[in-house]
């Protein structure tokens, strides 16, 4: 027999909390981007953070037209709309086909480089740089949460774990809920 945990209301409230502050977090992003769109010239715009905006941009940037590029790779106009707003997730088959008719890396278009056009030293020199910097990231994050969760009660440790398995389950259940959790687990 399943046996709900005690803080259940507490977790939902966190969680609720910390989805506010996620949206909230989005709207500035968006904000900030759509301000600053009309005071840049185009080739001065900051490369995009995710595949299917790189997409766009490289498309943009090379005066290419959604039906030209969707033809080009074989996919539908719709299709290519959908991977260029993140509705749909990339085949590796289609992101080598992106990269080609866009003439780029796959490495630029799955966010590993910042360089559209870079050699293959370079990139392999920049990945490097990157995982390195990745790394301690993590590490600093995994030591701040190791103190952390060291510093907690007993039974603020099992109400932490409750959540955390609480969200996997949200995120199992709809994917679409956290599209950044689902874009960060391919990586």
């Amino acid at each position: 027999m399943y046996h709900e945990p005690e803080n259940v209301g507490a977790a939902d409230r966190v969680l609720k909390a910390l989805q506010a502050q996620l949206e909230q977090s989005r709207m500035r992003q968006r904000v900030r981007r759509d301000g600053a769109k009309g005071s840049r010239k185009p080739d001065a715009l900051p490369v995009p953070d995710t595949p299917g905006q790189r997409i766009v941009f490289l498309r943009k940037q090379r005066k290419v037209t959604q039906k030209t590029l969707a033809e080009a790779v074989g996919i539908t106009t719709a299709t290519l709309s959908k991977y260029e707003t993140g509705n749909s997730p990339f085949r590796t088959d289609l992101l080598i086909r992106f990269a080609r008719e866009l003439a780029t890396t796959t490495d630029f278009l799955l966010c590993l480089t910042k360089r559209a056009d870079a050699s293959e030293a370079e990139i392999l020199s920049e990945t490097e740089t990157i995982d390195n910097q990745k790394r301690s990231a993590e590490q600093a994050a995994e030591n701040r949460l190791h103190v952390l969760l060291r510093s907690l009660s007993e039974p603020h440790k099992r109400l932490l774990i409750d959540m955390i398995t609480l969200f996997c389950k949200q995120v199992e259940e709809d994917p679409n809920c956290y599209p950044e959790v689902i874009f960060y687990q391919m990586r």
